[in-house]
């Protein structure tokens, strides 16, 4: 459950940072070398979520069978469709990068 929570974070952060609000300040400058780390660690939690939901499904599934498989499949379809966007926007997620001036 700790992991699901951790993975929609992760996913709400990429979310508010791939569509800023009108009027919001302008996002922090990051170098390259550090905008590829925040990604890596960004696309390993969403995996991590994935993976944690996929047991969670499981352990429903042992421990009340009724209408299982499809509430396992109802489950993961949905998680699947989370997952995938978050991916998404974690590769489209561009900070600007810094210049010498800002850095």
């Amino acid at each position: 459950m700790g992991a699901a929570i951790v993975g929609l974070a992760v996913a709400g952060a990429i979310l508010l940072a791939a569509w800023p609000a009108q009027g919001a300040e302008p996002p922090v400058c990051i170098d390259a070398e550090t905008r590829e780390q925040a990604r890596v660690l960004m696309l390993a939690g969403i995996d991590q979520a994935l993976r944690e939901h996929a047991v969670k499904m499981f352990n429903v599934w042992m421990k009340d069978p009724a209408k299982q498989p499809q509430r396992a499949n109802a489950g993961m379809r949905s998680a699947l469709v989370a997952y995938s966007g978050a991916r998404a926007a974690a590769q489209r997620w561009t900070p600007p990068a810094c210049s010498s001036a800002t850095e």
